[in-house]
């Protein structure tokens, strides 16, 4: 099936009018200002941005489904920690948004997420706009070459933490590939406390 094609004309409208911030460095609870993206929601092809991340805790993750381990476990401790803060989760949005857009489209990111949690929103986007988010948020990724005859199959090579946002867009944390999930889910409750009750 084949993916809708995006609105390249109203993305590029919308993302022009928006002044990107490319921080030169991450850590953790440095005083900056919200780190500026625009994609496409996979479950309903809308375009967002940076205003999707106000007014929640946001965990984020950059990766793609063909990833076969390393993806995979990061979105499971992702939708665990969800489970963990119970009620509280409702004030929490998990993003995954892939560097794979090739192969990821709407349809095989939306059903992707769901097999961890109905909660996960996916995000995707033409390369420029894919590498501008992945920028923004200081990680990585490199496409690699095909190692057989078919050239869709390869794998991607990126940034494997998991960055916590605050409800102000700005990046507060970073969790490295093998953290405990209980980590996470305490971390992001010490948010949640700092945050005006609903």
């Amino acid at each position: 099936m084949r993916n809708p094609p995006l609105n390249r004309r109203l993305l590029l409208a919308a993302f022009a009018a928006i002044p990107f911030v490319l921080p030169a460095r991450a850590e953790d609870a440095a005083p900056e200002q919200p780190r500026r993206f625009m994609m496409e929601d996979a479950a309903t092809g809308n375009v967002v941005n940076d205003d999707i991340l106000l007014s929640k805790v946001t965990l984020l993750y950059f990766g793609y489904t063909h990833c076969p381990d390393i993806c995979p476990t990061s979105l499971i401790q992702m939708a665990d920690a969800m489970k963990a803060l119970g009620g509280e989760a409702s004030r929490v949005q998990p993003i995954f948004v892939t560097v794979d857009p090739a192969r990821d489209t709407s349809a095989v990111m939306k059903d992707y997420v769901k097999s961890f949690d109905d909660r996960f929103v996916a995000l995707r986007g033409p390369a420029a706009y894919t590498d501008a988010m992945v920028k923004a948020y200081n990680a990585k990724y490199e496409i690699q070459k095909p190692s057989g005859d078919d050239p869709a199959i390869y794998n991607v090579d990126h940034t494997a933490s998991i960055a916590m946002i605050g409800p102000d867009g700005v990046l507060r944390k970073r969790f490295p590939y093998g953290v405990a999930t209980a980590e996470i889910t305490s971390a992001v409750q010490a948010l949640l406390k700092e945050m005006p009750a609903p």
